[in-house]
């Protein structure tokens, strides 16, 4: 399990560090820089001095924050804020394990604001809201799956002067979609097929039967 916190400073501190490492679970957090790292020789360590010293990162063992005993991680950042991770795991895998994080941040963003505006339901019975986030999932699965399509086989998505795509592969599926529905006459041409090819799919990979999607 990786479990990360992010700017949510409340989840941070010595109960919650505490409690996944007596449950056993691979972590890693990120941790406010004001927090201190405590060595074994008895050193008191700032994030913010590390990061003037090594502008290009370093991982420290061995490491106890908040009264718990770990590894770090410590880099600067372009915009003056400091990346201090803190994890049960190896120290070289903290950054790597941090970073795909974003990905699952990028989802719930999806799945909310960004798409599917998910937070807006009304419903209470559990069961169906099961329902909506299963299918939502399945239509975010699309919308990503078609963004990669057309990046590999149609037109590369564009990139900023940070060398980072201007749209997500999300954006882009859901882009096509939305200008296809537009033209009644693509939507049979392009989307059916490719949504039928990936509804099989998923039936295949899941092993679901095609009444169990249609009834959710």
């Amino acid at each position: 399990m990786l479990t990360e916190t992010g700017l949510a400073h409340q989840f941070i501190g010595h109960k919650w560090l505490k409690w996944l490492k007596d449950q056993g679970l691979t972590f890693c957090v990120r941790v406010p820089q004001s927090h201190h790292i405590h060595r074994l020789n008895g050193d008191i360590l700032k994030a913010k001095d590390l990061s003037k010293s090594f502008p290009n990162g370093t991982y420290l063992v061995d490491c106890m924050v908040d009264s718990v005993w770990g590894n770090v991680y410590i880099k600067p950042l372009p915009d003056g804020d400091i990346l201090f991770l803190f994890g049960n795991c190896n120290s070289k895998f903290l950054a790597q394990l941090y970073k795909k994080r974003w990905v699952i941040e990028a989802c719930f963003q999806n799945l909310k604001t960004r798409g599917f505006n998910l937070e807006e339901t009304h419903l209470q019975d559990l069961k169906r809201i099961q329902k909506l986030i299963a299918m939502v999932s399945i239509a975010y699965a699309f919308c990503v799956s078609l963004g990669i399509y057309v990046n590999r086989k149609i037109k590369p998505i564009k990139v900023n002067t940070d060398n980072y795509k201007i749209n997500s592969f999300f954006r882009t599926g859901m882009n096509l979609i939305f200008e296809n529905f537009r033209k009644p006459e693509l939507v049979e041409r392009h989307l059916l097929p490719v949504f039928k090819i990936f509804t099989r799919y998923i039936i295949q990979k899941l092993q679901l039967f095609e009444y169990q999607i249609l009834v959710v």
